[in-house]
């Protein structure tokens, strides 16, 4: 576009209750999709918005969808959902759908997993606020990358859109520890309710709390219950046809075509596909400062080859049984495609 893709009113925060307090900002997608891995998170979109003054506004949720109601020409519905285990390439997927100035991307947004955590009686402000994420005058597809946290959620983010086709992206076992134990894992993501696990998790691992459970024991278990509770609403809602099962090993070339042209059926031409494509090479988390910012190369064989046997017991013991359930599910969904 010349003239750049126009900012507009966007929902960052949600407040409580069942008529909630919204405030907006208008986000630079001008920006962003020139260059999704500068800005791969929706907090990093918010930050170099200007998020403040002038560029900020707050409103009930019931104003907001009156206006919207009565002004319906603007809002999308979604088109697709992408869910994820985390460090598993769902960000390289969110940045590829963001490479077309048409297409409205959230990557881990911050309203949605809000609302969508207390459950499903939230489920009609759920809806309506995602809406409201959905409207604009310039773009014409509108899709949602979520935070990990939201795979066990996938339900209630189905009983509020029945009608959107959602996808679990997921990665080879050691490769997805190893990602996540880096630097001794400390930090890392699927340790962060080993001090308050679920009864997932706690029924996974046969204990009742995590104490003498080791880090990589729990990562492996963390991986396994997010995995198993995207195979479970697989499965449940099979009937549906909108789950899809995307193994890390097919991208990028299946975003383009299994995911975005034959499971979200909101395909793009020659030269959308390209730009997608290209856009793949990029680091994904490429933001400026980064020691990754610049060109991806892969590194699942390098991963395997330094992961330890700690590593290598609790993925064999705990993730690979559910990771072959969902590697049947992704060639399933393959056949049907034709791929």
């Amino acid at each position: 576009p010349r003239s750049g893709v126009p900012s507009h009113w966007t929902p960052i925060t949600v407040g409580g209750g069942s008529d909630p307090t919204v405030t907006l900002c208008k986000l630079d997608y001008d920006t962003y999709w020139r260059n999704p891995s500068k800005l791969p998170m929706f907090k990093d979109l918010v930050g170099a918005s200007g998020c403040s003054g002038r560029n900020t506004k707050s409103a009930r949720l019931s104003v907001l969808k009156a206006e919207m109601e009565n002004d319906p020409d603007g809002t999308l519905q979604p088109n697709g959902f992408v869910f994820h285990e985390t460090r598993c390439g769902s960000t390289l997927v969110a940045d590829m759908l963001g490479s077309q100035p048409h297409h409205l991307v959230f990557s881990e947004s911050s309203p949605p997993a809000s609302i969508a955590a207390k459950g499903d009686s939230q489920i009609g402000v759920l809806r309506d606020v995602m809406l409201l994420m959905c409207r604009s005058s310039y773009h014409t597809r509108c899709f949602f990358k979520f935070q990990s946290i939201n795979t066990p959620r996938i339900k209630t983010f189905v009983k509020a859109f029945p009608e959107v086709p959602w996808a679990f992206v997921f990665r080879e076992p050691v490769q997805v520890m190893m990602s996540h134990m880096k630097g001794g894992g400390g930090g890392a993501v699927c340790l962060r309710s080993k001090s308050h696990p679920t009864p997932g998790h706690a029924k996974i691992l046969g204990v009742k709390n995590a104490k003498s459970v080791s880090n990589e024991e729990f990562c492996a278990a963390h991986l396994a219950y997010l995995s198993e509770c995207a195979y479970d609403a697989y499965t449940d809602l099979a009937h549906t046809g909108k789950g899809m099962m995307l193994h890390y090993a097919d991208l990028p070339e299946s975003v383009p075509t299994a995911l975005l042209r034959d499971h979200f059926r909101a395909p793009v031409d020659a030269a959308g596909t390209a730009l997608m494509l290209e856009s793949s090479k990029m680091y994904s988390k490429g933001r400026k400062g980064t020691p990754k910012a610049g060109e991806f190369g892969g590194d699942n064989e390098k991963k395997e080859n330094a992961a330890s046997e700690k590593i290598k017991t609790a993925a064999k013991r705990f993730l690979y049984p559910i990771y072959d359930k969902c590697v049947a599910a992704a060639e399933h969904d393959k056949s049907i495609h034709g791929q």
